[in-house]
């Protein structure tokens, strides 16, 4: 998105990486259910090293033999729901989700505070309820 550079707000935004283009035509709404494939990570640390804190698959994804995860749109953080609604079936999108869209100053669990989330989203399918 374009940043004002008298009032940069970075912090407002989900960044994407589109890995690959899906073949679906239809965006979740705020009131579906997806089904997804998926990894989080904390950005790397210093010597390298990936800090994984959540994954619905083991090793590389394998489309085939993964299964997927179902939720609502609207019952997990701001940054996925707010990428989730720009995707479309087979989209495959690697997010950058600042702190303030995911866990916030005080983190969650084994997330620390202030932490920006990186996540390897494979969006399989939408369950829409229209």
């Amino acid at each position: 998105p374009p940043v004002n550079d008298l009032n940069p707000k970075v912090n407002n935004y989900v960044y994407c990486k589109v890995l690959e283009n899906g073949t679906g035509t239809v965006k979740p709404l705020f009131t579906d259910t997806v089904a997804t494939n998926y990894r989080g990570k904390l950005i790397p640390l210093y010597n390298g090293s990936e800090v994984i804190f959540d994954q619905a698959y083991q090793g590389e994804l394998n489309p085939e033999i993964a299964v997927p995860v179902e939720f609502a749109v609207n019952g997990v953080i701001e940054g996925w729901t707010t990428a989730l609604q720009q995707m479309v079936e087979g989209d495959r999108w690697e997010m950058y989700i600042p702190y303030n869209m995911a866990y916030g100053q005080l983190g969650n669990s084994n997330i620390p505070g202030y932490s920006t989330l990186i996540f390897d989203v494979h969006l399989v399918k939408v369950i829409t309820n229209r």
